[in-house]
């Protein structure tokens, strides 16, 4: 039943999703693409209805279930009569055909990442959730939300407003926990399974998105599930896959943000960031202003196009990320900013503060970290040589390294790479100048929060990888607004 469960919810946002995506973008969406980014959307244009209707309006998580249903039915009703007449065809479909041509390597890579997916489905089936954050928030929130008004509620100075007599942070984002709840109510009952079931979906799309990416750079189905097996090998990544946690949610969005970035589709790239933002506050603090950096620099620089267009393009993006702004008000009326805890070590370097309490990189300052090492070698010995994410970011480092010329020749590569230097020096300064840096040494955060990043920067790396394979004789952008060809996936 829960398995059933989790299958019906997903559908649900596919459809909600492809419904959408005519306002989203132009660009005509087929295959194990449209599956993917179609549910993203979903997920996001769900949650983000569910907050509107409980804040707004007072009402249930139970009512709202019946409410999206019912919307989801009535806006695909052409969808559905059509899938109905194509059902007697389904056997002459080319995914069929597709699975003969398979190659005896890539059965085995098949096999690899099946594995990985029946080994998280046995974590939810026969493991109960155990880690800390996940029992105190990430559950116990969507279960306060499923239990009702007299446990979690959005009316503001009440004891049940955010939970808080519950100890729930009231900062955190909701995405999740209303995804969590809504599957729940669906189920008519709350169970562990519940509480981490999209674990095994986000890492499915993951995955999935991943071997879109690559087929579309490579042209090579061998390569493409290559660079699948690689995300799925990351140590944490499975861990994660049925841990309770939202870092999963936060990778997922990260990588449909950056392919949908490089396939322009501007407004549902930006409507992804806002689903980035709205599953963790890393999606607004850290990945954010990197994909706002690239996305301006992209349409500022590029040649050939209008002014007119460029601000066009850039509105459109903006117009996906405000869908987020809601939530932003909500938080910064009832709670603290995620920008405010960034922010103060800053105001701490030109006030009189003489002794704060976090880690600076070369000079030890502070009492409590005074004898702690730098965040440097932290970073080497945690992230680069440490056991959770194997060799990936050493492999990462050089292959950016290697694809740095084809990157640097490449209008789009150049914006890619600076979002990624953003992004890392973003990474940099959380984890060395705030209090975070406790996180990196005791060894919690900076692992979650590099899996997020970790499957973006394989996607870029697959861009650099077709600069090379391609060498852009004919389509190098350089300030062009040129794409490679279109294939299937």
């Amino acid at each position: 039943m829960n398995i059933l469960i989790l299958f019906f919810h997903t559908f649900l946002n596919y459809f909600l999703g492809s419904a959408a995506f005519p306002f989203l973008t132009d660009r005509t969406i087929v295959g194990l693409e449209r599956f993917c980014l179609a549910i993203l959307a979903g997920i996001f244009l769900e949650t983000t209805l569910a907050f509107w209707f409980i804040w707004m309006i007072g009402g249930t998580i139970a009512t709202f279930s019946i409410i999206v249903l019912l919307i989801t039915v009535a806006v695909n009703i052409p969808l559905i009569l059509k899938s109905i007449k194509q059902f007697p065809t389904i056997p002459n479909l080319p995914i069929l055909k597709k699975i003969k041509s398979i190659a005896w390597y890539e059965g085995i890579m098949l096999l690899f990442l099946a594995e990985k997916v029946v080994f998280i489905a046995w974590q939810l089936l026969r493991m109960p959730t155990y880690q800390t954050d996940a029992l105190k928030h990430w559950s116990a929130v969507p279960r306060a939300i499923f239990g009702g008004p007299n446990n979690w509620t959005l009316i503001a100075k009440t004891p049940e407003f955010l939970g808080r007599k519950m100890g729930f942070v009231p900062e955190y984002p909701m995405g999740i926990p209303l995804w969590r709840s809504l599957s729940a109510t669906y189920n008519m009952g709350w169970n562990d399974f519940i509480a981490r079931s999209d674990g095994l979906l986000l890492f499915v799309l993951l995955i999935s998105l991943v071997y879109v990416a690559f087929k579309y750079f490579t042209k090579k189905r061998w390569m493409a599930l290559g660079a699948t097996a690689i995300v799925a090998s990351i140590p944490l990544q499975v861990w994660q896959g049925a841990s309770g946690y939202v870092d999963n949610a936060v990778a997922i969005f990260v990588v449909a943000t950056i392919w949908t970035f490089i396939r322009k589709d501007w407004m549902l790239s930006g409507l992804l960031a806002a689903g980035a933002i709205w599953c963790k506050n890393d999606g607004l603090a850290i990945f954010l202003p990197g994909f706002l950096a690239a996305a301006f620099f992209y349409n500022i620089f590029l040649k050939e196009i209008a002014w007119g267009d460029k601000f066009k393009r850039l509105f459109q993006i903006g117009l996906g990320i405000a869908t987020i702004f809601p939530w932003l008000i909500f938080q910064a009326l009832y709670s603290s900013s995620v920008f405010s805890r960034i922010i103060t070590p800053i105001q701490g370097l030109f006030s009189s503060i003489e002794e704060p309490d976090y880690q600076v990189v070369l000079v030890q300052t502070g009492k409590k970290f005074e004898n702690s090492p730098s965040s440097l070698s932290l970073f080497w010995e945690h992230v680069f040589t440490g056991s959770s994410h194997g060799v990936f970011w050493l492999v990462a480092l050089m292959a950016i390294i290697l694809l740095l010329k084809n990157l640097i020749s490449d209008l789009l590569g150049r914006c890619l790479l600076l979002y990624i230097l953003i992004t890392c020096t973003i990474i940099y300064y959380v984890f060395t100048f705030t209090p975070a840096y406790e996180y990196l040494l005791i060894q919690t955060t900076i692992h979650r929060t590099m899996l997020q990043f970790a499957p973006a920067i394989l996607v870029i790396i697959g861009y650099g990888i077709f600069l090379h394979l391609d060498g852009r004789k004919q389509e190098k952008s350089n300030g062009k607004d040129i794409q490679p060809k279109v294939t299937n996936t």
